[in-house]
């Protein structure tokens, strides 16, 4: 592709942020060449995220990724390179994430976490290398 295309895409999603990287993979272009716009103050939109390792983590609205779905972004997930675990990509950090905190979270409840429905993991909070804790929502 000409590294004068430019592509400008409208809000720091999820949408945008896979496009940008679809079209980095598939299509050949430059990150450089890719802006997203954002009108909030942070990228994200739903999945917008904060914190620290000191403070600890929150997600607006984390959702715990399946395996049984999102083949699209499962298939998108392999393509990326982890940028701290050699030879992982970003599909394999995802599942050894998914597991960690499934177990965590079944000691802490008693029974292995429900995935179903929307909401399921939305307030967790990451308040340290090894814990995630239940929050209020915000």
């Amino acid at each position: 592709m000409s590294t004068k295309t430019k592509a400008y895409l409208v809000g720091g999603g999820i949408g945008s942020m896979a496009a940008a990287a679809f079209m980095i993979r598939d299509g050949h272009l430059r990150g450089a060449n890719i802006s997203i716009l954002e009108a909030a103050r942070v990228m994200g939109g739903s999945l917008d995220g904060a914190g620290d390792p000191a403070t600890g983590y929150s997600m607006r609205g984390g959702r715990m990724l399946t395996t049984e779905n999102y083949e699209c972004t499962w298939d998108l997930y392999k393509s990326i390179p982890s940028l701290i675990h050699k030879g992982k990509t970003v599909f394999d950090e995802t599942v050894e994430f998914n597991d960690k905190i499934q177990g965590e979270l079944a000691g802490e409840a008693g029974g292995p976490p429900s995935c179903e429905g929307s909401g399921d993991f939305d307030g967790l909070l990451h308040d340290g290398p090894n814990r995630i804790a239940k929050t209020q929502p915000m």
